[in-house]
C-alpha cells in the first residue's frame, strides 16, 4: 500500500488544488483535489513505465510513460504515450496492488482510485466513472497531524494520572 508523502514536502503549484502523493513499492499516485476535497485528477504511475491518468469529467487512460530527451541530451519531464483503448493488463494491474495490500480505508482517496479502476474493468467501452466526491469522514494529511497529536497528549494525559497514583501511593504506604 502506498504510503503519503508529508504535504511540506509537496509543492503545491496549483491555485484552488491540492496536490497529494503517495508512494509505494511499484507505485507512485499524484493526486489533485479541490477545496472541497473532491478528487479531480491523478496520476498513477506503476512499475516506472505504466500510466493511469484519471481526470473527473474526461475520464481515464492507460499508456506508458516516455523518458525522452530533449535537445541538450538531458532528461526532460516524462510524457505520456497514450494506449489507443484502455489497457485491461494495467487496470488489472493497478487494481491488484491496491486491493491485495489493505487497508484502503485509512484514505478515503484510495478507495476513489481503486472504485475508478473498478468502473473501467467493469465497462471499459463506457464505463461510469464517480464524480470526484469522497464519503463523509477525514481523509487529509492534516488529520494524519491530528491524530498524531491526539495520540500525543492521551499518553501524557496518562503519564500524568500515572504520577498522581504514584505520588498518591507513596503517600498511604510511606514511600515503598
Amino acid at each position: 500500500m502506498p504510503d503519503e508523502i508529508s504535504q511540506k514536502h509537496i509543492r503545491q503549484d496549483t491555485p484552488g488544488l491540492r496536490k497529494r502523493w503517495f508512494q509505494g513499492e511499484n507505485m507512485d499516485l499524484a493526486l489533485w483535489q479541490d477545496v472541497a476535497g473532491r478528487v479531480l485528477h491523478y496520476q498513477l504511475l506503476l512499475d516506472n513505465d505504466l500510466i493511469i491518468d484519471y481526470k473527473t469529467g474526461r475520464g481515464m487512460l492507460t499508456g506508458k510513460t516516455d523518458q525522452g530527451r530533449n535537445q541538450g541530451h538531458h532528461p526532460s519531464s516524462a510524457l505520456i504515450r497514450a494506449d489507443p483503448n484502455l489497457d485491461l493488463r494495467t487496470l488489472k494491474y493497478a487494481f491488484r496492488e491496491f486491493c491485495e495490500n489493505p487497508p484502503l480505508s485509512q484514505k478515503r482517496v484510495l478507495l476513489f482510485v481503486v472504485d475508478t479502476l473498478n468502473a473501467a474493468l467493469t465497462d471499459p467501452d463506457s464505463p461510469c466513472f464517480p464524480d470526484g466526491s469522497l464519503p463523509p469522514g477525514e481523509d487529509s494529511a492534516l488529520m494524519d497531524v491530528a491524530q498524531m497529536k491526539q495520540s500525543l497528549e492521551a499518553f501524557k494525559e496518562a503519564k500524568e494520572r500515572e504520577g498522581i497514583i504514584a505520588r498518591l501511593l507513596a503517600r498511604f504506604t510511606g514511600g515503598r
